[in-house]
């Protein structure tokens, strides 16, 4: 049984998360109308296939940015290091759609600018990085989700948390709760969920 994230809100999203951890299930599939865009509850907004560097859909980011192909299973992101963090995304077999994804990065403090569909960015409390990613198609599906690997200067600290933004909602999915900490990396690897996504969506990465 596949679980289709409808753009039904945060409540139902919950709900919806709740009754598949209850019945066994593994496999989370946001639809081409989900709330795994955070367009969902702010106006569908249509990629625009010619955005590469920098993200031209969604609010400005001011961080590094990296437009890159994902046709080979297990393609790699790396993004330039920035305010002394650095990130890198791997992504497993591609199912359907897109063949590129473009990745950007910001802090918050102050790098972030503009407005989507009339609102600010909504920051999420003790988030220390966000990364906007982009499909510049109508919509890409992966077998897997996504591995995030992040460096930094100093060791970190947990647990710490991946979230995920809906609507003006920071939500944690319980597989992106307490990444693992190696020191000065932090990181959220592969979960065996089918998951794509289409337009702009939206990760903090937050420790306490």
């Amino acid at each position: 049984m596949k679980i289709s994230l409808m753009r039904s809100g945060a409540a139902a999203l919950v709900a919806t998360l709740a009754f598949a951890a209850c019945a066994g299930q593994q496999s989370v599939v946001p639809s081409s109308s989900s709330a795994g865009s955070t367009s969902n509850s702010l106006g569908l907004v249509e990629p625009n296939a010619a955005s590469g560097c920098p993200i031209a859909v969604g609010w400005k980011f001011g961080g590094p940015c990296v437009a890159f192909s994902v046709k080979k299973p297990y393609s790699t992101a790396t993004l330039k290091r920035y305010k002394g963090y650095g990130v890198s995304v791997q992504y497993a077999e591609r199912l359907q759609g897109s063949t590129k994804l473009v990745l950007q990065v910001a802090t918050g403090n102050g790098d972030i600018t503009g407005k989507f569909q009339r609102q600010a960015f909504p920051p999420d409390k003790h988030a220390f990085l966000y990364l906007a990613v982009l499909d510049p198609g109508k919509y890409i599906g992966f077998n897997q989700y996504p591995k995030y690997t992040f460096t930094a200067s100093s060791n970190f600290k947990g647990p710490c948390y991946l979230d995920t933004l809906y609507g003006s909602i920071w939500y944690s999915f319980p597989w992106l709760q307490g990444g693992v900490i190696q020191g000065k990396t932090l990181t959220f690897d592969f979960y065996p969920s089918i998951w794509g996504f289409e337009g702009p969506i939206y990760l903090a990465v937050r420790c306490k």
